[in-house]
């Protein structure tokens, strides 16, 4: 639905720092959510739902949709397939470094082989990844809306959408009944 949404922009550069925006929102309820599990304010089950809802919406939009207007926004001839792969690119890295910091970081144990089942230093380590995570993120974020606004704006090269209802040709072709 959140996808759907930004179908009704016609305007690149506004699609596009709406769609950072709602990143921005989601980082933040991520934050959010996790200062206040932090203080034992919610329980483990809200706290990795709204963790869930923040990522999904961050992780839907983020995925193509933002690389998709970045390219049309800018006029930028080709596809954002490069961008794309970067973004996985860099996803898996950060998976890999996570998986490697709770094997051989602070929290494992030297004596079984470098995992750890202590749970209240693995969710330590976890929190603190969240919290430098979005807060990267979000500053991130924030720093690419900044730049996309003021570059856009400068250069004058936002761009409408061209919409085109694939239905009624469709109909008037006769390959939809």
């Amino acid at each position: 639905a959140v996808l759907y949404s930004f179908q009704s922009y016609r305007d690149h550069d506004a699609a596009l720092q709406v769609m950072l925006c709602t990143c921005v929102g989601a980082g933040v309820l991520i934050l959010v959510a996790t200062s206040i599990f932090a203080m034992d304010l919610i329980g483990g089950l809200v706290w990795q739902m709204t963790l869930g809802v923040g990522l999904y919406v961050a992780y839907n939009i983020l995925t193509s949709a933002v690389y998709d207007r970045i390219v049309a926004a800018t006029n930028t001839e080709g596809t954002c397939t490069f961008l794309v792969f970067l973004g996985d690119c860099f996803g898996y890295v950060v998976t890999f470094g996570i998986l490697l910091l709770r094997d051989f970081g602070p929290s494992a144990r030297p004596d079984d082989g470098g995992a750890s089942d202590d749970e209240d230093a693995v969710l330590s380590v976890f929190l603190t990844l969240v919290f430098l995570g979005m807060g990267v993120s979000v500053g991130c974020l924030l720093a690419a809306r900044c730049y996309f606004w003021k570059r856009l704006r400068e250069d004058g090269i936002a761009s409408e959408l061209e919409v085109v209802d694939l239905t009624h040709e469709l109909h008037a072709d006769n390959r939809i009944t």
